[in-house]
């Protein structure tokens, strides 16, 4: 799922929008509620142009990559967030009406999606990504059933 319909669906559950997330409860939408489409799309272009880049930038780019895609994550939901908020007229709301499980759950998706991306710097033994790439359907699947538990009603 996206970021944007990550924080539409948590910012619906402020303003009284009743509208139902994008996708449903089961079946892929489960594997897919958490991960940050916009944070993995811009990390694989990234890490697409390491070669171009190394040269350039020095081999620490890779890393900072990672690693700064996993920090602006939560930051996205949140300003995607508080825009939604501020869309529909209502106050930011309080610290507790935040997005703070969207928040952790797509870091963490975003944080193992990544490793199963082929070339990332965390995960370069031959093969590690396939086994990356299972680990990942497996927490992404873990993500939903926590969310259904910690997330609050509509």
């Amino acid at each position: 799922m996206s970021i944007v319909n990550l924080a539409r669906d948590a910012a619906s559950t402020v303003t009284d929008n009743k509208s139902t997330p994008a996708g449903g409860a089961g079946g892929l939408s489960a594997l897919t509620r958490y991960i940050p489409t916009e944070s993995v799309t811009l990390y694989v272009a990234g890490v697409s142009a390491t070669d171009l880049v190394k040269d350039t930038l020095g081999t620490w780019f890779p890393q900072a990559l990672y690693w700064g895609m996993l920090a602006v994550t939560p930051l996205l939901v949140l300003l995607v967030f508080l825009a939604e908020l501020r869309g529909a007229s209502k106050p930011l709301g309080e610290w507790g009406q935040w997005p703070w499980w969207k928040m952790v759950a797509a870091t963490i998706a975003f944080g193992v999606w990544a490793l199963a991306v082929k070339g990332n710097p965390i995960v370069s033994q031959s093969g590690a990504s396939v086994i990356a790439g299972f680990g990942a359907l497996l927490v992404s699947t873990l993500l939903s059933v926590v969310g259904a538990v910690v997330e609050p009603p509509k």
